[in-house]
């Protein structure tokens, strides 16, 4: 009975979702979970340019919405159709009656795509007769899926309790104690207890992209408080290199326009609750977050600059707000900054002999934490090294320009 519907699972990030499908699945064919798990990917082509990852098992298929890039609006129907429609493609297949499809992360959706999705939702899912079923797992309800949301039945999966966190991991417990850190998810869990004993026995976890978006916003608050402190009104021109630097690293970890919100409020929370910065600054920041419209590109990501930009300003005019005391306060409870790291080379054993030579390192501490703000300016020195991004946002106009490395004219 389960199998006639389209059903949408909504919940936190790492709760189960596409689990709880698969076992949706599974328990309506009567058939082990095992068994509906993806055995093997495909590619499907659609025209000369684009390609689609299909996970497949021999009940249903899968497809990651974040996998299409930003061209999910000419893939996902073409792909969709030709899925239901294609007998061929479905030879091996052992269901006889709808072909079940499940678009993971969902809410990575464009409109452009959602708009789409629902005309294919009403030609081959709702329809009597229709060859198609389609099941969403979404983080949250966005604005592209509220297009489709009514032909869906909403299945809640809510985040686990601390409780049943402790109960499942009491096994290992360096996991069972660390709930928090884990932010309740259970796929992170089970891959570091299934790949990850060295983490376990030393107590080191991997970082995860929610720590580069704090330390991105710590660099920004770093920058203005630096430049409040200094009497510095306008930030320098190289802010908007250094701004579009950072965007295209996040970028590089795939994360859509949606995910860059979720990404900047979260670290902007954070930062205030861990007594960062103001909370005039919070609340100019969190302003700039809300009125945002994100449009992802790597060709051209001028709205998300733009987004990041709006937030930098933010922070920027709220520290110039701030007295001198509250100013120095705030700057002193940052986490400690590293400006530099030079590659290791040479002896390794010799502390001065492990640095390039010609390259100056300055290190406030060991345990300090890098992240994606951390090493994308240009080195005050003026070689080819790096600076912390605070330092980069507080550089004073005059000088922002000209701590950009030279490059000598080949005709000469």
């Amino acid at each position: 009975m389960e199998l006639s519907f389209p059903w949408l699972f909504t919940g936190p990030a790492g709760t189960g979702k596409t689990r709880r499908a698969r076992k949706m699945l599974a328990d309506g064919l009567g058939v082990t979970e095992a068994e509906v798990f993806p055995k093997e990917i495909r590619m499907f082509k659609v025209g000369d340019d684009y390609e689609c990852r299909v996970y497949c098992s021999p009940y249903h298929f899968e497809i990651d919405i974040p996998d299409m890039s930003m061209q999910d609006k000419q893939i996902l129907v073409e792909v969709l159709s030709m899925l239901f429609s294609a007998g061929d493609v479905f030879s091996g297949m052992k269901t006889n009656k709808r072909k079940i499809v499940i678009l993971r992360r969902a809410h990575c959706l464009s409109l452009a795509a959602a708009v789409r999705l629902r005309w294919i939702l009403e030609t081959r899912v709702c329809m009597e007769g229709g060859t198609g079923m389609i099941w969403l797992c979404a983080r949250e309800i966005t604005g592209s899926l509220t297009v489709v949301e009514d032909l869906f039945v909403r299945i809640r999966v809510p985040i686990v309790t601390e409780e049943a966190w402790r109960q499942t991991w009491s096994a290992y417990p360096a996991i069972a104690d660390r709930y928090v850190e884990f932010d309740g998810r259970m796929d992170r869990a089970s891959a570091l207890a299934r790949w990850g004993q060295v983490c376990l026995t030393s107590g080191r976890f991997p970082r995860i992209i929610a720590n580069c978006f704090e330390d991105l916003i710590i660099e920004i608050i770093r920058g203005s408080l630096l430049a409040a402190i200094q009497k510095v009104d306008t930030p320098p021109l190289s802010l908007a290199i250094w701004i579009r630097e950072r965007v295209y690293d996040i970028l590089g970890m795939c994360q859509t326009g949606t995910e860059f919100l979720d990404g900047y409020s979260a670290a902007i929370e954070h930062a205030l609750l861990q007594k960062y910065c103001s909370y005039s600054m919070f609340t100019a920041a969190i302003h700039a977050v809300a009125i945002a419209e994100p449009n992802t590109s790597y060709r051209n990501p001028v709205s998300l600059e733009k987004i990041l930009l709006d937030i930098t300003l933010a922070l920027w005019n709220g520290a110039a707000r701030m007295s001198d005391e509250a100013l120095i306060e705030y700057k002193s409870r940052l986490p400690v900054e590293v400006v530099h790291e030079a590659p290791p080379t040479g002896d390794m054993d010799d502390p001065e002999g492990a640095v390039a030579k010609g390259r100056k390192t300055t290190t406030k501490a060991a345990a300090a934490k890098r992240g994606v703000a951390t090493g994308g300016g240009k080195s005050k020195s003026g070689g080819t090294g790096e600076e912390g991004g605070g330092a980069e946002v507080a550089a004073k106009p005059a000088k922002g320009v000209k701590r950009v490395t030279k490059t000598k004219n080949p005709a000469k």
